[in-house]
């Protein structure tokens, strides 16, 4: 919502980047290590407690939303929290008037209903959903949160705790070259790419743990769960980890924006607990190879699904994506 309030289109990519990391952080795969098992959860909580107590500071030293500011007719307020952000030499009269031009757009109180009557609406909100959809049936959370069983269940010879921490370094390092890369190659070969690779490495898992299962040797390949698994954490990073939310906003018209991110936020978060609840379960059940190729088979739809129905955003101004999902363009 600041990125948005802001109008930093230049850093849209990165701010978005790293939500996507915020929502899905690298501490969950770590959170195995030696070093956690063995420190007192008092001790480990006052830690974790640290960063919100340093958000609670910050948000006493920066400015007011300018868009709030705009809203509640303090306009010079507005220029001034603009130039806070923006340094002092900045030019805020043509953000304050994009700012003003975007809520007068978003002023018809668009309810509810107005997400399924709309043609155009309920295509954006329909891709949205699905690209959230897609985000966690490629098995994300459930990767990230149960990194070292899956190193542990492989029997590979390197170390699971270790294995955790390179994924984990790599998913920060990746997310913020995602940022770079965003704005520079468009959205839809990333998501392409994505998909594509995460359910190459998702079926190259599943092969491994079928291996495993029929008492084949696999020590010479010990090293394939970890290759595998960081080079599905790099895919991720670079397309559907920050795009679904990138475009959550660029798909949607400024006047049911709120209503269609909020439905497609719930919708995340609650396949966010299905999928990680869920991913232990479906491994007693049908085994760590049928696991695997379960999020597999979704990562092939998804690589069609992307091909065919979900426009490129980059560059494009909300009139031209909304003439695009009206089918006018």
């Amino acid at each position: 919502h600041r990125c948005s309030s802001l109008r930093l289109r230049k850093l849209r990519s990165v701010v978005h980047s790293e939500h996507s990391s915020s929502c899905i952080s690298p501490s969950a795969s770590c959170s195995s290590t030696p070093w956690v098992r063995t420190t007192h959860w008092v001790t480990l909580s006052t830690l974790c407690a640290i960063f919100p107590v340093l958000l609670i500071v910050a948000m006493f030293i920066v400015p007011e939303s300018p868009v709030y500011l705009v809203k509640t007719g303090r306009r010079i307020d507005a220029g001034v929290a603009l130039k806070w952000f923006w340094g002092r030499d900045a030019d805020t009269q043509s953000a304050l008037q994009t700012i003003q031009s975007d809520l007068d757009a978003a002023s018809g109180n668009a309810k509810l209903s107005d997400l399924f009557t709309n043609p155009t609406n309920r295509a954006a909100l329909f891709i949205s959903l699905l690209l959230m959809f897609f985000q966690q049936f490629s098995g994300i959370n459930a990767v990230i949160f149960y990194t070292a069983p899956i190193f542990e269940s492989a029997g590979s010879t390197m170390d699971p705790a270790i294995c955790s921490i390179v994924v984990g370094v790599v998913q920060v390092v990746m997310t913020l070259a995602s940022s770079i890369l965003i704005d520079k190659a468009g959205r839809r070969i990333l998501l392409l790419q994505s998909s594509f690779i995460m359910g190459s490495c998702l079926v190259v898992l599943g092969i491994y743990f079928k291996l495993q299962n029929d008492k084949v040797d696999v020590s010479n390949i010990g090293w394939l769960p970890l290759a595998s698994v960081v080079l599905f954490i790099i895919s991720f990073s670079l397309g559907f980890g920050p795009i679904p939310w990138m475009m959550m906003g660029e798909l949607c018209a400024p006047d049911i924006k709120g209503l269609a991110s909020a439905l497609a936020v719930m919708f995340n978060w609650t396949l966010v607990f299905l999928v990680t609840k869920s991913f232990g379960i479906m491994q007693e059940l049908l085994g760590s190879d049928w696991t695997f190729w379960f999020f597999g088979a979704w990562m092939a739809v998804c690589t069609v699904y992307v091909f065919i129905k979900v426009p490129e955003t980059k560059g494009k101004t909300n009139a031209q994506i909304q003439a695009i999902l009206s089918g006018k363009k």
